[in-house]
């Protein structure tokens, strides 16, 4: 089903299309004006203080922008190295209680055997019965003489 010309729709369309055209000569015949109203140099020392005072600030902006990328990768790496502490720090727990597990036994064989050397020996200061038995393979290694 096609509208005829004088259908409303069909009329607005055309009054779009005409004022798009329009508008759209405007602007292109505005872009070379404005490229051409642009000096290619400055006519006073006005323009070309400003034009340099310009050309710094963006030279000025490159260098931050440089520098805050390096800043950001600098906290990148620190975030990294941080959070590697965090988790040695998240276990430090588990690592002394096998520490304190590790050292128990140590100790207890090791603190009698101190206070009860073989020259201090009294009916007192006895072993227990394991620590004979530690004592007793002390001298069993490899290299000990049978």
């Amino acid at each position: 089903m096609t509208k005829k010309p004088e259908h409303p729709d069909v009329v607005y369309m055309k009054r779009l299309i005409v004022d798009l055209e329009a508008k759209a000569k405007a602007e292109a015949s505005a872009q070379p004006a404005a490229a051409a109203s642009k000096p290619s140099r400055p006519r006073t020392q006005e323009e070309a203080n400003a034009l340099r005072r310009i050309q710094e600030a963006k030279q000025e902006i490159a260098a931050v922008d440089i520098q805050i990328a390096s800043k950001q990768a600098e906290e990148k790496r620190l975030r990294a190295q941080i959070a590697s502490f965090e988790g040695r720090v998240a276990a430090t727990p588990a690592l002394e209680a096998e520490f304190i597990a590790l050292t128990a036994t140590t100790t207890r064989f090791n603190r009698p055997i101190k206070a009860c050397s073989p020259s201090r020996r009294t009916p007192r200061c006895r072993l227990p019965r394991e620590q004979e038995d530690w004592r007793g393979l002390q001298g069993a290694g490899p290299g000990a003489a049978s």
